[in-house]
């Protein structure tokens, strides 16, 4: 049974422990978090029409309070699906925090070559692409091809945010 945008819509999203406990043994130096969301806060950053959750607001100043407490020294930010391809939220982080972060960001054709080098200089270094249907309205692997053959001269990597059954569906294109 295939679900409507309604079904979808309304998922629960928890938001970030408001409460962080130190970790009993401490991260590394120089440890990296390598996959954070920040979300809104939606008055300022407005998530896309079109999504599959709603998430409550997990801003920049929260996550910087949580890693003071839990030792994170370095951060990759990734465009979450609720901002759609407005890296907004996450370019603004990085161009707070400085060297330390990096981001990756959801682009299209819709994405200038401009914005790759806005991206790029405030510290954006790959972009992430969807291949889940119900998160994204299709899978358009030409759009994929024609933005990674973009952002290869920048040095980006990609990633690719997929589930099993999608590995198995798109292992030739994967392969290629």
């Amino acid at each position: 049974m295939e679900k409507d945008f309604d079904t979808l819509h309304r998922r629960v999203c928890y938001p970030p422990d408001p409460n962080p406990a130190p970790p009993k043994t401490p991260p590394p130096p120089l440890a990296c978090d390598t996959h954070v969301h920040l979300f809104g806060p939606p008055h300022l950053y407005p998530f896309q029409a079109r999504r599959v959750y709603t998430p409550p607001a997990a801003p920049l100043q929260h996550y910087l309070a949580m890693i003071a407490i839990t030792g994170i020294e370095r951060t990759v930010l990734v465009t979450p699906n609720a901002h759609g391809t407005d890296n907004s939220v996450i370019h603004d982080a990085l161009v707070e925090v400085g060297d330390r972060f990096r981001g990756i960001a959801k682009i299209d054709d819709e994405t200038s070559d401009a914005e790759l080098e806005r991206l790029h200089a405030a510290g954006f270094r790959g972009a992430r692409f969807n291949l889940i249907d119900e998160l994204g309205g299709g899978v358009d692997l030409d759009m994929f091809e024609r933005a990674i053959a973009r952002i290869a001269p920048l040095g980006w990597c990609v990633e690719f945010h997929v589930m099993p059954d999608g590995l198995v569906e798109y292992a030739e294109w994967f392969r290629k």
